[in-house]
C-alpha cells in the first residue's frame, strides 16, 4: 500500500488550481498578479433596459460578405467568454462604438465557436482587435486597451 505525499509538484498543482478558479470565476473578480489589482466583471446593459432604442441588427451571409457591403470601417473583437481580459473589454467596446456610431460597425467574434476565422486572420492572442476598411484589415490591436486608447488608434482609419 503506498503512501501520498505532498511533495513540491503536488503543492504546484494545488496553486495553479488555485490561480485557475480565482480567475475562471468573474463573478468573484479578476486578480491580475504582475499589477496587483483586482478588477470587477463588468455589468451589462442592454439598449433597451438604458432607455434608448435598440440598434437595428443587419444580416449577413458570411463574414466576408459584411466586410465587403459595410458602409464604415468593421472592428471586429476577437474573443473568447472564458477569456477575463475579452470580458474587461465589452464595456470599452460598447463606449467607442456609442462614440463612434455611423462611423465605425463593431463586431464580435467567438473564436470557440468560429475557430477557422480566428485562424484566416492569424488570431493567437485573446483579446485581438482587427480594424477592416474596404474589406481589408488596416489595423490591429492585440489585448486589453482603455476606450479613448481604442477611440484613438481607430481615429486615422475612419472617414
Amino acid at each position: 500500500m503506498g503512501v501520498m505525499r505532498a511533495g513540491p509538484c503536488r503543492a504546484m498543482e494545488l496553486l495553479w488550481l488555485a490561480v485557475v478558479l480565482l480567475v475562471a470565476q468573474p463573478s468573484q473578480g479578476f486578480f491580475l498578479p504582475s499589477r496587483a489589482r483586482s478588477f470587477r466583471a463588468p455589468v451589462l446593459v442592454s439598449a433597451a433596459e438604458a432607455g434608448a432604442p435598440p440598434a437595428p441588427v443587419k444580416k449577413y451571409e458570411s463574414f466576408d460578405q459584411m466586410l465587403q457591403e459595410s458602409d464604415a470601417p468593421v472592428l471586429v473583437d476577437f474573443y473568447a467568454k472564458w477569456c477575463g481580459p475579452c470580458q474587461l473589454m465589452v464595456p470599452v467596446l460598447e463606449e467607442v462604438a456609442q462614440a463612434q456610431a455611423g462611423k465605425l460597425q463593431v463586431a464580435k467574434v467567438d473564436t470557440d465557436k468560429y475557430p477557422s476565422l480566428g485562424s484566416r486572420y492569424q488570431v493567437e492572442g485573446l483579446p485581438t482587435l482587427l480594424l477592416f476598411k474596404d474589406g481589408k484589415e488596416v489595423h490591429r490591436i492585440v489585448g486589453v486597451a482603455k476606450a479613448d486608447e481604442l477611440a484613438e488608434q481607430v481615429a486615422p482609419f475612419l472617414s
